[in-house]
């Protein structure tokens, strides 16, 4: 344990003058002291302090490095979330676009069916209807794929901002 121990060193100068009279034209009667001085002192144990301090701060970086790689894996996670929602997002707009296209067909299909006098004008009404639904689906698929979009570019983005 060579981090438990401590040095102190201290180094002492002194001076001091001593006249024997107050009288200054007697300069034989003047003593001069010097004096010098140097102390070292080391402590052999502090108890393990030292030991202690230095364990908890090796604590402390081990802790910081978890909750760096744990929000490394977080956000991971977050950018494979957000793209797979793109991905099922443009899945789920290709499929309303293949809807849209049939249910149009078979809306043409069912007027062309009363133009002949085969069926009824409910039934192109109800086409008509199935086409609307339809393409309001497209319109909600569109806007949840922008959804997508935007909160993937969030995560990826900052990274190429600079």
């Amino acid at each position: 344990m060579g981090g438990d121990a401590a040095a102190n060193f201290a180094l002492r100068l002194g001076h001091a003058q001593r006249r024997d009279s107050d009288n200054p034209a007697l300069e034989g009667d003047r003593q001069e002291n010097w004096s010098a001085g140097a102390s070292a002192s080391q402590l052999l144990f502090d108890s393990g302090r030292v030991a202690a301090s230095t364990r908890g701060a090796r604590a402390q970086i081990r802790g910081a490095v978890a909750n760096y790689d744990s929000a490394l894996q977080q956000l991971l996670l977050d950018v494979t979330s957000a793209y797979a929602d793109v991905r099922q997002a443009h899945a789920v707009v290709a499929a309303r676009e293949t809807t849209v296209s049939n249910l149009s067909t078979l809306y043409e299909y069912a007027q062309a069916q009363f133009d002949a006098g085969v069926v009824t004008r409910t039934d192109v009404a109800q086409s008509q209807a199935r086409l609307a639904q339809a393409r309001t689906q497209l319109v909600q698929a569109q806007g949840a794929l922008a959804a997508s979009v935007q909160a993937y570019q969030r995560l990826v983005a900052p990274a190429f901002a600079a």
